[in-house]
């Protein structure tokens, strides 16, 4: 028999390997297979019908995501769960009035068959999010961008019934581009880096407001018009101040400042105009400074050294261009355009000496137009006659 103290003991010892064993078959099980899915219809006409979808024949347990779906002016969008080791199903989406001309599994165009008003496919194993439109440039020391294409025919979340700025998104990625001339200048490489992290340009997303599922992020549902300017610490994705600048309808910035941390004990914070946000590692160190000028322009500061992204001369929106200044000497200008429809977008930076273009720089991209992934990228370079 067994008393006292060491029944007690015997009875933890046999508590803990029941957790034990609990852990490791939860850590084998494999989780279900998120899978997105999208169907593209011919028209861009808005309709108030909504696409029923059902699975055909044994679905073995897969189920549609409740808090991912929805459709926009092109299509409908939605996710489906598949558990580990289920074959995968077949689909059947039947949308009054829509003629569909694609459909989308992750980034995997699959055939499909119309029966009726209806279409059916079966899924692919392509766990790839189709939703998000994303591309990045690192093409500037210590400095990476990335940029969110915009279709407005793709918009979802918040931004679906909202009014749709074409200025505000045009001013955006001025701004972003704007803001990667100030750090090339700055020339920021290794031997001259003075504190830790990267410094990141982002932009905001329309077509990828997806919620949260498994404590893992699937898109962010910021809103309205902005970018973002800060500091990124390794390890993972930790940010000390997490700056949101806003764009009104008009292309102008609104002057306010946000700033939300990340992974870190800074507190939130909001800058006015001629207040600046500073950049700081865990060290204290300063990467740089960045705000909203008086006159409404992007500033942003390293050490001595002072730059504004300003909006063309006389005006107040960004949505044309941007002129950069060093002090109170104009350096470059930046103008962004990018045709969602063609899949192709270019930035024109054009660089001043003393007062005279210098040299012409034309970064061209290609995409897709229906996923955002890209399909080739190219500079050309061009000297100004004097």
């Amino acid at each position: 028999m067994i008393y006292g103290d060491a029944r007690t003991a015997l009875l933890i010892v046999l508590l803990a390997l029941c957790v034990m064993a609990w852990g490791l078959c939860a850590d084998s099980a494999e989780p279900a297979r998120r899978i997105g899915v999208r169907v593209l219809k011919t028209s861009e006409e808005v309709l108030k019908t909504t696409p029923a979808i059902t699975f055909v024949g044994d679905a073995a347990g897969c189920a549609l995501c409740p808090d991912y779906h929805g459709t926009n002016p092109t299509e409908a969008y939605f996710d489906v769960l598949v558990p580990a080791g289920v074959d995968l199903p077949t689909l059947r989406v039947a949308w009054d009035g829509a003629t569909v001309e694609k459909v989308y599994v992750g980034h995997t165009r699959v055939p499909f068959t119309v029966d009726g008003e209806a279409v059916e496919f079966r899924l692919a194993d392509d766990l790839r999010v189709p939703y998000a439109m994303h591309t990045s440039w690192a093409d500037v020391p210590s400095c990476r961008l990335t940029y969110m294409h915009k279709p407005s025919w793709r918009r979802s979340g918040p931004h679906l019934d909202a009014p749709w700025h074409d200025a505000a998104a045009r001013a955006e990625g001025n701004l972003m581009f704007g803001a990667r001339e100030v750090f090339r200048d700055l020339n920021i490489t290794d031997d001259r880096r003075d504190f830790d992290g990267t410094i990141h340009i982002v932009g905001y997303e329309n077509t990828f407001p997806r919620r949260m599922s498994g404590g893992k992020p699937y898109g962010h549902s910021d809103f309205p018009a902005h970018l973002h300017l800060f500091l990124v610490l390794s390890p993972g994705w930790r940010i000390r101040q997490a700056t949101h600048f806003y764009i009104a309808p008009d292309g102008s910035l609104t002057g306010e400042c946000r700033c939300s941390p990340s992974a870190c004990d800074d507190p939130p914070a909001r800058y006015g105009k001629g207040e600046f946000s500073e950049q700081r590692d865990f060290e204290g160190r300063t990467a740089f400074l960045v705000g909203v000028s008086e006159e409404g322009f992007l500033a942003i500061r390293r050490g001595d050294e002072a730059y504004t992204v300003r909006p063309p001369f006389g005006s107040v929106s960004f949505a044309r261009g941007v002129d950069i200044y060093k002090g109170g000497t104009r350096i470059a200008k930046v103008a962004v355009e990018d045709d969602c429809r063609a899949g192709r977008m270019t930035i024109r930076r054009t660089y001043y000496d003393n007062g005279a273009a210098r040299r012409v720089h034309e970064d061209v991209l290609t995409y897709d137009p229906d996923l955002g992934t890209e399909l080739s990228r190219e500079t050309r370079e061009q000297p100004v006659a004097p």
